[in-house]
């Protein structure tokens, strides 16, 4: 094997030079073949320097990276030229990490190139920054075009699509909002939502009057999900507000579909919050809310008005509303009440029951007490936040 350095002195000064440096440290011949390697490569890679002389030292080398460094070292270099490249070298656990490799052509007396002397600095941390900043800017620049596309489909969205923080002010007001409910965004937003029963019998109007109704039959209906804060804690852990939530979710048009924990008093906020592990320790539920929803999920099973049955609003006030699902044979009226304690009077004489007068119809509530009906109309008391649910015999 050819030697780069010249004298043993010479050689024994530069080893002791070379191994002080931090840096891994060789000298090789045009073709690879080295003939020096100083301690920290030794102690890097943990293997001897009498396993790595000659081409050996190569296989360190990512397989990846092999060919363009020897490429690199067959090249003739040119006056003041010097070699730089990136690449990975294995250390003695196996892995490989990246340095960013740089050497100087050797010559002899005569000025004819032998060989390079260079050095490998460790740049993995380095790169690994540098990796991480380009993956967090390729994901800010996503996420803002994401969020540009997802504002198009808000601003163009027939449907009113309204954002609120966590206390209820309102943060976007699209253009089908300001037509529904009749405010320009620039008037509702920042305000609390305080929207009149006309306005929600308007809104769910106008959502059924654009879906087929069979269509509507089978969508999922949610209060919360995953990706938003618990409807309990937005209603600051008011139970029965989330009962009357609850029984509209049961009773309006489509499948209830239930996030996990809802029925017991899960509370939670933006996620990751509202998606805490479900609590198995029955003494910690609230069993007031649990008994809600399994008793509207057997009447559901019982009822087919509730799966499969028409809808019609029968009356509302300031307050609260009511509407009926019904069949040819079956009906089940559900108000909802959001104020104070009301006395409310429905008028039973729109409901198409087949063959059979609306007024006797043998209705009572859940527990089977009979309802107060006076000629053709049904009287309910509605307590202050409260439902009530009358069912047809």
């Amino acid at each position: 094997m050819r030697k780069i350095f010249g004298p043993a002195e010479s050689n024994a000064y530069f080893r002791q030079l070379a191994d002080g440096l931090p840096q891994l440290v060789w000298a090789c011949a045009r073709d690879g073949h080295c003939d020096f390697l100083n301690q920290q490569w030794l102690d890097y890679t943990g293997i001897t320097i009498e396993q790595q002389l000659g081409a050996a030292w190569l296989q360190q080398f990512h397989p990846d990276d092999l060919a363009s460094f020897t490429l690199a070292l067959q090249n003739l270099p040119l006056a003041g030229d010097s070699l730089q490249i990136a690449c990975r070298i294995r250390a003695n656990d196996g892995s490989y990490r990246w340095f960013d490799t740089r050497a100087r052509p050797v010559t002899d007396a005569t000025g004819t190139f032998t060989g390079w002397f260079g050095s490998s600095a460790d740049i993995d941390d380095q790169r690994a920054a540098a990796d991480a900043s380009r993956e967090i800017t390729a994901y800010a620049q996503q996420a803002q075009l994401d969020r540009a596309y997802l504002a198009a489909i808000v601003e163009n969205s027939n449907d009113a699509v309204i954002s609120t923080t966590i206390a209820g002010r309102i943060t976007s007001w699209n253009k089908a909002a300001e037509q529904i409910f009749g405010y320009a965004a620039e008037e509702a937003i920042d305000q609390p939502i305080t929207l009149s029963t006309a306005q929600v019998e308007r809104w769910f109007t106008r959502a059924r009057s654009v879906i087929p109704y069979d269509n509507q039959l089978a969508q999922l209906n949610l209060l919360d999900s995953h990706d938003t804060p618990r409807l309990l804690t937005l209603l600051q852990g008011d139970v029965a507000r989330m009962k009357i939530a609850a029984t509209l979710l049961f009773t309006y048009p489509g499948v209830p579909c239930i996030y996990y924990g809802d029925e017991i008093g899960t509370q939670g906020a933006g996620d990751p919050d509202c998606r805490r592990c479900f609590d198995w320790q029955r003494q910690n539920w609230n069993r007031s809310l649990f008994d809600h929803y399994a008793q509207l999920a057997r009447m559901r099973r019982e009822r087919a008005e509730w799966q499969r049955g028409a809808y019609l609003t029968l009356a509302m006030g300031d307050d609260w509303f009511a509407f009926a699902r019904f069949s040819a044979s079956q009906a089940t009226i559900v108000a909802a009440n959001r104020g104070s304690d009301v006395t409310v009077r429905i008028a039973l004489s729109s409901l198409p029951i087949e063959g059979r007068d609306p007024a006797d119809l043998g209705w009572h509530d859940e527990q089977g007490q009979s309802a107060t009906i006076d000629g053709f109309h049904l009287v309910l008391q509605l307590a202050a936040s409260s439902s009530a649910v009358v069912l047809s015999r």
